[in-house]
């Protein structure tokens, strides 16, 4: 499909609208520019309370929402982006699969071993993994497995993302933003009080519309990777009373377009020859309710969430003017989520504790599941095989947590998690002969099956002075096992849970009066019963467990202030993982290869600088090493080391921000990933030089 052109209809909202704001309310707040020396502290809610992120002993990256439209982020692709031993990697614009460490997912279980939260929603599937970041306040993401807070899935690290709350202030922002290739992002918000001191309300809204970058050899269509993506969310805020908070947010996401940017050979290039009725749809629904009390000596905290979403596609995989097979899928989630806790307060000295329950119902149902192959010329028959199945789980768990200071700088943290996870299938499967419509043969059965896990965690931390703290921590983590729904013996369909422990040592510091910060941490994972996905035949999909597997590494963060408005800053991971028993299903072995989707390294770096004039520079690099996409490390399925260079100019004035901006400066041609199957891989090609502009208006 085509994206409409809607840009002129968004500036001329602008240029009536905002000039209202302006005149009517001169005197509202406005958002503040970094400008100063120091390095201030940050407060973090990683576990579950409010901390200073010095004092946290857990790797952790926090993106604020200055560095957020600093670095044209526009999704969790542009987030992961900026954070060391982070890698992800995109099937199509709604499936995203995200690895950390050494850990990833594999395409049967449909989960990211790295959780994303947005305001306490969870967001663990491959697919609808997404997030709009028009009103975040900031993004936490921690590295390394946090089993005994959040849970089954969040083995490789959480993505914590908390959006602004609206106060007693009016204030809002309007942003369009339009580049090359029909591409163009706008997005506003607003927020302030419906009673004052009592009840606060925020909207915000975002669409984001392109026709991609990828030339279509079809003579039916000019390009095949558009994008048309609209976001709406609201929040109210309740303060009843100083003790209580209640929070209610809801959430609608539209996302519609083709493939992505994907050819299906090695030789990078901007067209291919793609199928002009491919589509990819997807919506999704989210909605949480928070409540917090605060008690003298404690604080009770429930969290309720509700999750509906959708993904439609039909995509042509031949990759030529005869099409020999495509994928249909009909598949909807509901994932519905409760938490209870009882905590010491956030401002409280002393021993610090947490305790609670959590239970989690999630479905995932495919209406149709569907590979469709027509190469008559090859088989002498036209023939579709559909898998529409439906899994649900129950998940129950209990969790508590306290750290203990003594001896003045030492703190000692435990915790465990005890969790139940019950999961059901009905599986059904037909193969058709569709010249015909003649079923040839079909399957079904109802499979059900419980895992249970212990995943306690310890860290020991040590304060050296008020600017340098070190500790060590071990944890265990965690990914409950399931089905395959693609298997027709239900004695083979099962696989393991797999788990891993963790052994990290850390140091958080500051110098030159907090104008240098450094952090720094390394770690070793050990990987038992690894979840892998593999291909034995044409369109076979088949999930076991790898057997042992390990990595280790470690992650560098600077940013130094060295005079007013300057900022430097740089991230450094390197990971090394290998399987360490892994005999393939086709009797191949691939001990002593290289994890999967594990980039050997990865490297962000940035120069910004403000001047009190209200001129603004930033440049930065982001580039990730050799990278493997196959369990046996073939050469078509690694993916050199690439790095990007990207440039943005601007100047900042009290109520309006204009820029232009370079995203991929020097035209480095690379891949974002590479799926590989039994048939023929496929690859995804990174965006080329783009140039663009960038209009703000604040009140």
């Amino acid at each position: 499909m085509k994206p409409l052109n809607l840009a002129q209809f968004h500036l001329l909202i602008i240029a009536i609208l905002l000039p209202v704001f302006s005149m009517a309310r001169p005197g509202l707040a406005q958002i503040p520019k970094e400008a100063s020396q120091i390095i201030d502290d940050v407060v973090v809610t990683a576990e579950k309370r409010k901390q200073m992120l010095k004092e946290v002993p857990v790797s952790i990256t926090v993106i604020d929402d200055l560095e957020i439209q600093d670095r044209n982020v526009r999704d969790v692709k542009d987030i992961f982006n900026l954070v060391p031993n982070l890698s992800v990697s995109s099937q199509n614009q709604n499936v995203t699969y995200v690895g950390c460490r050494g850990v990833s997912p594999s395409m049967i279980n449909r989960r990211n071993p790295f959780v994303m939260y947005v305001d306490g929603v969870p967001f663990s599937k491959i697919s609808g993994y997404s997030a709009d970041f028009t009103n975040v306040e900031s993004v936490e993401l921690l590295r390394g497995p946090q089993g005994t807070l959040y849970g089954k899935n969040a083995m490789g690290g959480v993505m914590n993302i908390t959006t602004k709350a609206p106060s007693n202030d009016l204030e809002g922002r309007v942003s369009l933003d339009i580049s090359e290739y029909e591409t163009y992002l706008f997005n506003a918000n607003v927020s302030g009080p419906i009673k004052k001191n009592t009840l606060f309300f925020g909207l915000w809204a975002s669409e984001y519309q392109t026709r991609g970058y990828m030339e279509n050899d079809h003579p039916d269509q000019d390009y095949y990777d558009d994008r048309n993506i609209l976001n709406v969310r609201g929040r109210l805020r309740w303060v009843p009373s100083e003790q209580l908070e209640i929070n209610l947010l809801s959430g609608k996401e539209i996302r519609q377009g083709g493939d992505g940017p994907m050819i299906g050979d090695s030789q990078i290039r901007f067209h291919e020859y793609k199928n002009p009725d491919d589509y990819v749809d997807a919506d999704s629904f989210d909605n949480a309710l928070h409540a917090r009390f605060h008690a003298k000596k404690f604080d009770i905290v429930s969290t309720t969430t509700y999750r509906n979403a959708t993904e439609d596609y039909d995509v042509d995989y031949s990759y030529g003017s005869s099409s020999v097979s495509h994928g249909i899928l009909d598949y909807e989630n509901t994932t519905f989520s409760h938490e209870l806790r009882l905590q010491s307060p956030d401002d409280r000295d002393g021993i610090a504790w947490i305790a609670g329950g959590y239970f989690e119902y999630d479905q995932d149902k495919d209406n149709e599941m569907s590979m469709q192959y027509l190469p008559t010329a090859m088989m002498n028959f036209n023939r579709k095989t559909d898998w529409p199945c439906t899994t649900t789980g129950k998940t129950a768990a209990v969790f508590a947590q306290t750290s203990i200071p003594f001896f003045n700088a030492f703190k000692f943290t435990i915790g465990a998690r005890y969790e139940i996870v019950n999961k059901e299938m009905n599986y059904h499967r037909t193969t058709t002969n569709l010249d015909t419509n003649t079923v040839v043969s079909s399957a079904a059965y109802t499979i059900e099956d419980d895992w249970d896990s212990f995943t306690p965690k310890a860290s020991l931390d040590y304060r050296i002075s008020d600017n340098i703290m070190t500790y060590v921590s071990v944890s265990q983590g965690y990914l409950a096992g399931g089905f395959n729904n693609t298997i027709d013996d239900p004695d083979a369909t099962t696989y393991d849970p797999q788990t891993s422990t963790s052994y990290e040592w850390g140091a958080k510091t500051s110098w030159l009066n907090n104008r240098l910060s450094c952090n720094l941490s390394i770690f070793y994972m050990d990987i038992k019963d690894m979840q892998v996905t593999e291909y034995p035949s044409a369109y076979v999909m088949v999930a076991s467990n790898a057997g042992k597997a390990h990595s280790y590494g470690g992650e560098l963060e600077v940013k130094f202030r060295p005079v007013t408005g300057l900022i430097l800053s740089t991230g450094l991971g390197l990971v090394q993982g290998e399987y360490d028993e892994y005999m393939g299903y086709g009797g191949e072995a691939y001990a002593g290869n290289k994890l999967k989707n594990t980039p050997e390294y990865s490297i962000n770096a940035a120069i910004q600088y403000r001047h009190p004039s209200g001129i603004y520079t930033g440049l930065d690099v982001q580039g990730y090493g050799k990278t493997y996409f196959n369990e046996s490390n073939q050469d078509n399925s690694v993916r050199d080391p690439y790095a990007v260079v990207n440039l943005k100019l601007g100047l900042e004035l009290s109520h309006w921000d204009f820029y232009v901006y370079a995203k991929n400066l020097f035209d480095e041609e690379y891949y974002t990933s590479i799926f590989t199957s039994s048939i023929r891989n496929s690859y995804m090609v990174g965006s080329p030089r783009t140039i663009g502009a960038n209009i703000v208006f604040r009140f």
